[in-house]
This record gives structure tokens, C-alpha cells and sequence, in this order.
């Protein structure tokens, strides 16, 4: 399994890239430490932050049968474009 994370609030960032994780423990270890360093304020720009994962997704060498991103917000998107609207058919 491979986990990364992207940020956004006004702005988007890819705030660890993909990285191999063996055992679940350790995905919560390495996101635990990003995460906890992360300084939320601005707005709300969730299409800005799937773009940002989209672009990580392309980026990865690795090849994966499947490919999900977990969005966790404190809002509705505020900024930037309709999230709705970036989803494929």
C-alpha cells in the first residue's frame, strides 16, 4: 500500500508524496506527523486540493489496480473550482 497526503485551504500542496507503508500502524505514524503539522486558515478550496492529488496520482511511478483519495474538510467548498465539477463520469 502507498499513502501521500495533499493540504489546501486558499492554496493547494502536496505535503508528502507516495511512499510505500507495509503494515496500517505505519500509515498512521507517517500521516499522524504531517498532518499534525499542518496550519489550517483561509478557505475552503477543495477542487484546488483534488487537483493537488490528481497531480500526486500522476506523478507516482508506481503502477496500482486502484487509486482513492479520503478528503477530510471542515467545510463546503469556499474558493476555487466546484469539486463536483473535477470528478470523473
Amino acid at each position: 500500500m502507498r499513502s501521500g497526503v495533499a493540504s489546501f485551504a486558499t492554496h493547494a500542496s502536496p505535503d508528502r508524496n507516495f511512499r510505500d507503508v507495509s503494515v496500517a500502524a505505519n500509515v498512521t505514524d507517517l500521516n499522524d506527523n504531517v498532518i499534525d503539522s499542518l496550519n489550517p486558515g483561509g478557505l475552503t478550496a477543495i477542487g484546488r486540493g483534488l487537483i493537488a492529488a490528481k497531480a500526486m496520482f500522476d506523478a507516482d511511478a508506481a503502477r496500482a489496480a486502484s487509486k482513492a483519495t479520503l478528503v477530510i474538510t471542515d467545510g463546503v467548498n469556499t474558493d476555487g473550482p466546484d469539486p463536483a465539477s473535477l470528478l470523473p463520469d
